[in-house]
């Protein structure tokens, strides 16, 4: 699995260096600790995250997550809104899908909430908290919160 997510990582950086320096692609890679709530059972983990995005409308972008599990391939869509705070510094919040690669397979809705700061042109550094809810259409409250921090890099 490290192997596909390098290989993706690399394709990514390669489909994208002929466009010019504004476009509206970007990468990233970080860490996320998701801490998963079953009945009364708790359990949590960190593991490793991609993230391949594409600002696609004004202050609005379209990603694509993977967190390389120990138990498997978590797989994300999320529309993110970007509300800017100042030059530099922007608060982020997210809608979309996550699937777990193990299991039962699933789409799963999730929410989250963050910031982002700017520290060059091309890079930038972000934390997210996301809430996915995996009872959705039974009567169960399992749920997995996950919090993240990473890097981005914009082509």
């Amino acid at each position: 699995m490290k192997k596909l997510l390098i290989a993706m990582a690399m394709m990514a950086a390669m489909s994208t260096s002929a466009y010019a320096a504004n476009t509206p692609f970007y990468a990233g890679l970080g860490v996320e600790k998701a801490t998963t709530h079953v009945g009364v059972a708790t359990d949590s983990k960190s593991d490793g995250q991609l993230v391949l995005g594409m600002n696609a409308w004004n202050n609005v972008a379209v990603e694509l997550g993977v967190t390389d599990a120990k138990d498997g391939t978590d797989l994300s869509l999320d529309l993110v809104g970007k509300l800017p705070v100042c030059k530099d510094a922007e608060l982020l919040g997210t809608v979309g899908v996550a699937m777990a690669t193990e299991g039962d397979n699933a789409l799963n809705p999730q929410v989250g909430v963050g910031a982002q700061y700017h520290i060059t042109d091309k890079v930038a550094i972000r934390a997210l908290v996301k809430y996915e809810d995996m009872g959705v259409f039974g009567d169960n409250n399992d749920h997995v919160v996950k919090s993240s921090v990473g890097l981005l890099y914009s082509f």
